[in-house]
């Protein structure tokens, strides 16, 4: 990191006073609020190069040359710099201290996520045909295989299913997913049989 020295005053006020208040106020832990000096103290440095002396002076279009400079850092370093500035921006905005940034779109700084492949239709017809059901065991993987297929739960909620998650008048899951919300997953005919055996018979 840049030696402090290396900023302005207005710079060094509003970034210890932003500090004071995540600390204070929201409980930021000594590893958040320094990842957020060290962003907002990179970013200071290059709004004072031009010509500026405190984040309330930076303009609009200012943000968006920041941003567009950004091109270069790695995706997630990049997003984790505009959303420090960004939270800074925010609790300016709530104390007075300045007006809303017109904020560019930040999507392209996002890191890319690479959508999962699905399997062909013959390769995970052939998957689910080869799946021996000679021990309890064989069985409920071929159980698990169809539910998978058929309702699209993710794994972690497949394999978190309780019986009592089983609305069999409804032929449906009870199925609690991200954040503890719970959904209602009707299940195709095909794939409750599929369950329906394993529960009978492993």
């Amino acid at each position: 990191m840049a030696e402090k020295t290396e900023i302005g005053d207005g710079f060094r006020l509003d970034i210890e006073s932003f500090l004071d208040h995540l600390r204070h106020e929201r409980g930021a832990s000594p590893h958040t609020l320094a990842a957020y000096e060290n962003d907002l103290h990179l970013a200071a440095l290059w709004f004072g190069r031009q010509g500026h002396a405190q984040f309330g002076q930076v303009n609009s279009p200012e943000v968006v040359a920041y941003h567009s400079q950004l091109a270069d850092v790695a995706p997630r370093t990049r997003l984790r710099r505009l959303a420090a500035l960004r939270s800074l921006n925010r609790w300016m905005i709530r104390t007075g201290r300045r007006a809303q940034w017109d904020w560019p779109d930040l999507r392209f700084g996002r890191p890319l996520r690479h959508l999962p492949k699905a399997l062909p239709a013959t390769e995970l017809t052939q998957l689910l045909e080869n799946t021996d059901l000679d021990s309890p065991r064989n069985l409920r993987d071929r159980a698990f295989l169809e539910l998978l297929y058929g309702t699209g739960l993710r794994v972690s909620e497949a394999v978190s299913l309780r019986t009592d998650a089983v609305l069999t008048g409804d032929q449906a899951l009870r199925v609690t997913g991200k954040r503890g919300k719970t959904r209602i997953v009707p299940v195709p005919t095909e794939t409750w049989s599929w369950l329906e055996t394993y529960v009978r018979e492993a």
